[in-house]
């Protein structure tokens, strides 16, 4: 047997709203020895949409879409299906957007002009629960001590910038219908929000948590 015959073994969507890039892509991704079937969608809804119906193993999301764009569909895919390796594709390389992206869980960051051969390295380097990031992308996560600090506290409380938007709301002594009236999301996943930033933070409680906010200077008096 071809010792690479086991090796197509998973499933793919790649979110683009950019229809010539999305089938480039497609092609591209389609060429890797460890990918046996990939979709198609056009925003976070829908590759969302996709993740309820069957099991997928790795999303690329293109970080500007519409309806959804690639930040918070990196954050539901993350909150909801933890085991699914995100890959975020973008032309822009500045250094907000790639933490921003990287702090919602995702395992590498591809600039558009990314070449076939990178991006079938970062593909077997994300499926193999490597994380892939450039020369360039891990400068941009780097740029100075100030940033690594902030990057860190996120990092070792895995935070996310959802999260940290809700932590505050919740400080403020918003109720979880006022948060998701505020944010845009359904109170349901509010309150999965809340039970992932106790988790996080070691708190069981929205007073605890506001103690936890204000000694890690989330918040300010």
């Amino acid at each position: 047997m071809n010792s690479n015959s086991g090796r197509k073994q998973s499933k793919v969507i790649v979110a683009d709203d950019h229809p010539l890039y999305l089938k480039a892509l497609t092609e591209t991704i389609k060429k890797s020895e460890f990918v046996s079937q990939v979709e198609q969608a056009k925003n976070g809804v829908e590759v969302l949409n996709l993740l309820k119906q069957s099991k997928y193993d790795l999303v690329f999301l293109d970080v500007s879409m519409p309806e959804m764009d690639g930040e918070e569909a990196a954050y539901q895919i993350s909150l909801n299906y933890p085991d699914v390796k995100i890959i975020a594709v973008s032309m822009h390389e500045t250094s907000a957007t790639i933490k921003q992206m990287h702090m919602a869980g995702c395992k590498s960051y591809i600039l558009k002009a990314a070449d076939e051969k990178e991006i079938l390295f970062a593909i077997k380097n994300v499926i193999a629960g490597k994380n892939y990031f450039n020369q360039l992308v891990t400068e941009k996560l780097l740029l100075s001590n100030e940033e690594e600090t902030s990057v860190q506290f996120h990092l070792n409380f895995r935070l996310m910038p959802k999260e940290i938007k809700i932590t505050k709301l919740v400080c403020q002594g918003k109720t979880s219908k006022e948060i998701a009236a505020e944010i845009n999301l359904s109170i349901r996943t509010i309150e999965k929000y809340l039970e992932f930033i106790y988790h996080k933070t070691g708190t069981s409680n929205r007073i605890e948590l506001y103690n936890f906010a204000l000694k890690h200077q989330i918040i300010n008096i």
